[in-house]
């Protein structure tokens, strides 16, 4: 086994507003140029996963938000061993705030808001938690 020798643990907050769904750009993934995540990011120390999907949201939106019901776990393991993480998502409401943007040297980062047609144009991640989501729309 090459690379890590630690698991990350990630928190997410999953929105949906007016049939369409929050994403932000990653740049330079290993599965291309552009990969869009659901908002998130690394729990810290002595935070709660709660607490951490909303700091993580906000950094990476701009946006306010309020977790609601605990979604689902996603983990993912490449099979190098260079990488393993554990992703915790929680249903959210955006309550205040204004998307942000960021100037990185691969363009421009900014939270998006997707139909799910336009979804399944984008490479996106992690799959299991952006498809759930995407299905409760059609009901």
């Amino acid at each position: 086994m090459s690379g890590a020798s630690s698991i990350r643990l990630r928190a997410c907050v999953v929105v949906i507003e007016d049939g369409k769904i929050l994403l932000v750009p990653h740049f330079n993934t290993d599965v291309g140029p552009i990969q869009w995540h659901i908002p998130g990011g690394g729990v810290e120390f002595g935070e709660t996963l709660q607490q951490a999907a909303i700091r993580e949201f906000a950094e990476e939106t701009g946006l306010q938000v309020e977790c609601s019901e605990f979604l689902g776990i996603y983990e993912n393991i490449k099979p190098d061993g260079s990488w393993h993480s554990v992703s915790f998502a929680f249903w959210g409401k955006v309550v205040g705030g204004t998307i942000q943007s960021e100037m990185s040297s691969y363009g421009e980062r900014r939270a998006q808001w997707f139909t799910p047609e336009e979804v399944h144009e984008l490479k996106y991640h992690p799959p299991a938690f952006v498809d759930r989501a995407l299905a409760s729309l059609k009901h």
